[in-house]
């Protein structure tokens, strides 16, 4: 048995190629992420009014927010901001905002009590048009060279949520860190 075990091995290897072509990583390596500030070893954050959860993935920031209050929320898109690795603010549009209307003012999402709405946000100007369709630029590249994991790995980027809770505006920061792995 032991013998078919490692004669299988040693024929994936030589065969099935363990090795991807020179210069090209594609499909070995991929992005994980995770919230640093504020810490909370996950990617889930809460407070007393909010209880959110982050899903980023390679066009946008997937976002569940539940409002644990008995008051109603907004959430202030013309207010929001991506902030990448290089530290260049970027306006956001969120899930209910036409790719047209990128540039225009957002409505807020009202959130009710004791409710959750699922949202996405995605920088504005990674949106744009051509040859009558629209198009989006991933905020994190495919991986395809070896330098694109040195380019990102490691590296952070910021999401600058504002709420108005009870009539006053408050501005949550989160941090996130990329790991190549």
């Amino acid at each position: 048995m032991k013998n078919y075990v490692l004669t299988t091995l040693l024929l994936f290897a030589v065969f099935g190629g363990c090795a991807a072509p020179k210069g090209e990583i594609q499909n070995l390596y991929k992005y994980h992420f995770s919230l640093i500030r504020p810490s909370t070893g996950t990617l889930n954050f809460e407070d007393d009014t909010l209880f959110i959860t982050f899903a980023p993935d390679s066009e946008k920031i997937n976002l569940l927010i539940r409002n644990k209050s008995d008051s109603p929320i907004k959430i202030m898109w013309d207010e929001a901001a991506y902030v990448d690795k290089a530290g260049i603010s970027h306006r956001v549009i969120g899930k209910g905002t036409r790719y047209e209307d990128k540039e225009r003012p957002q409505t807020p999402t009202m959130v009710a009590p004791n409710s959750s709405v699922a949202e996405w946000v995605m920088p504005s100007d990674n949106i744009y048009h051509t040859f009558f369709r629209w198009k989006v630029s991933p905020m994190f590249p495919e991986l395809i060279t070896v330098s694109d994991i040195s380019l990102w790995d490691r590296t952070t980027f910021r999401f600058i949520l504002p709420v108005e809770v009870h009539g006053q505006h408050k501005h949550h920061e989160f941090e996130f860190q990329v790991r190549v792995q």
